[in-house]
Formats: C-alpha cells, structure tokens, sequence
C-alpha cells in the first residue's frame, strides 16, 4: 500500500491573504519555524494551521485534511477532522466534539454523504453553533 504523506498550511506573511502551500512538512524544535516543500518551492507556513492530508477524499474527490469541516449531505450536521485515538475521525460540532467519532474510510464518507465545506482556518464562524 503507498499512502500519500502531504501537509499543508497557510503561509506565513502572505500579503493579508489566506494562501496554502501543500507538501512535505518540517519543523525545526529550536527556531520554531514550519516549512512546507514540495518538488517547486518550500516556504515557512503559520504552524498553528499545518494538517496532513488523511489518505481519503469527500464525495466530490476533493483531499481532506485535519481541520476541515465536513457536512452528510442528507441531514446536513457537520464535522471537524481531527488526528485521536491513533487514526482520522470526524467528530460532530454541535456536540462540542466530544461525542462518538465517525471513522473516516472511504465506506463511512460514502455513507455519511460527507463532503467539504470548508475547514477551521478560513471559517472559523463555521464552529459557532
């Protein structure tokens, strides 16, 4: 099984804007700095919103990540992905994120309609219930 490792994370000091850069992530423990690298570039990123890419993709084939914000198109709740637990869960918002998680495999995405609305550094009024 090859598994896709990628990060991602808003760069740092981006002109006011909220641009990503997506790739291989290091974090040096002395400097504090957070770099992502990819074959083209590398740039130091805020490391408060680097997340790795969970190996799965929503019901549109769109890559999640650790802290987007997921919604089952038929009952319209929604969820955080986060890393417990030794693995990628969605946990329900309106319930504080301290309920039961869902397993996100491509069977639970598929049964759960789950698909990204948008993720916890750009929306953050998407967490106020």
């Amino acid at each position: 099984m090859n598994r896709k490792i990628i990060f991602r994370g808003i760069i740092a000091r981006h002109h006011g804007t909220k641009k990503w850069m997506y790739g291989y992530y290091n974090h040096e423990e002395k400097s504090g700095i957070h770099d992502i690298n990819n074959e083209y570039s590398g740039r130091s990123v805020d490391g408060e919103t680097v997340g790795q890419f969970i190996g799965e993709t929503d019901i549109t084939g769109r890559d999640i990540y650790e802290g987007d914000i997921l919604c089952d198109s038929i009952t319209k709740l929604k969820y955080l992905v986060k890393f417990a637990s030794a693995g990628f869960h969605a946990f329900r918002i309106d319930e504080g994120i301290k309920n039961y998680p869902i397993n996100l495999n491509k069977h639970d995405i598929n049964i759960y309609h789950l698909h990204i609305i948008g993720n916890i550094y750009e929306n953050p009024e998407m967490m106020n219930i």
